[in-house]
């Protein structure tokens, strides 16, 4: 049976066979005494008997401590083939870890070249709406000139067709009264002469009349033309203004949402650090 001994219990054990050696001695002493050489000799036995426990507990505890050497020695080992195993897989996703920072700051710098290339595109599209839109508003101007012209020329060419209705008029009553004047008097040839002149004279001025009025129905049908086609325009500027607010808007909703995705990578590029961070600090 092996016994678990102390250091202390081991101090005593030491002691008891020093004690032993002691007796041994007075059994030399004491050899014609045979009841103090038998009491010797038992308690002699005892002590061997205790020594060989002694031994075997200490060969056996020797064994187990042994054992327990190769086992840490087993443990040590892989422990270390773990660690250095640990090592390199840490020394490889480091070196994913970087390609992957790497590559997602190109992402980012893509991104960005992408959302700044887009932004340009944006300024150049409004520029180019911009320069639709003035163009519209210089041809709106032109053709409010233009009506404007057409309208005073109406009008003049209105003035001048009631001026020559009152000449017409003061003619026709001349032409009139000058007939009534010949037919008193007898009408002679020059006067025949002179009604069939006036009479020719009355004719032009007719058609000169009636062409002046086909010329200013054609310059009411330009202008009212002229009126329509300012409207339309006007509807057209007002269209293009809507949608040039509508696009400015999507512009600025385009660029936050830009913004708000950029955050939201650099947000989950923050996280996957700090999840590689702490994974490398567990391990």
């Amino acid at each position: 049976m092996a016994l678990d001994l102390t250091p202390e219990q081991l101090q005593e054990t030491l002691k008891y066979f020093t004690l032993s050696s002691d007796r041994t001695n007075q059994m030399t002493k004491t050899h014609n005494d045979l009841d103090a050489i038998l009491q010797l000799l038992q308690e002699k036995e005892k002590d061997l008997e205790l020594a060989a426990k002694i031994g075997q507990s200490l060969l056996e505890r020797n064994k187990s401590l042994m054992h327990k050497t190769e086992t840490m020695e087993k443990y040590l080992s892989e422990h270390s083939d773990r660690e250095e195993q640990l090592r390199h897989d840490i020394v490889r996703k480091n070196d994913l870890l970087q390609k992957f920072l790497k590559d997602q700051e190109d992402l980012l710098l893509e991104a960005d070249n992408r959302s700044e290339d887009e932004a340009k595109s944006s300024e150049s599209a409004s520029l180019v709406r911009d320069d639709s839109f003035g163009t519209l508003q210089d041809k709106c101007h032109v053709l409010e000139q233009q009506n404007t012209r057409f309208i005073l020329e109406a009008l003049h060419l209105k003035e001048q067709t009631a001026t020559e209705e009152l000449k017409e008029r003061q003619l026709v009553a001349d032409c009139v009264q000058q007939l009534l004047l010949i037919e008193a008097e007898n009408l002679s040839v020059d006067a025949k002469d002179q009604i069939t002149a006036l009479t020719d004279d009355i004719g032009r001025k007719a058609e000169d009349n009636i062409r002046q009025q086909e010329e200013i129905s054609q310059l009411i049908d330009t202008v009212v033309d002229l009126q329509r086609r300012h409207t339309q325009l006007s509807e057209d500027n007002e269209e293009l203004q809507s949608l040039l607010s509508t696009s400015q808007v999507g512009q600025d909703e385009l660029k936050s949402q830009v913004f708000f995705f950029l955050c939201l990578k650099r947000y989950f590029l923050c996280v996957l650090l700090l999840y590689f961070f702490l994974l490398k600090i567990t391990s």
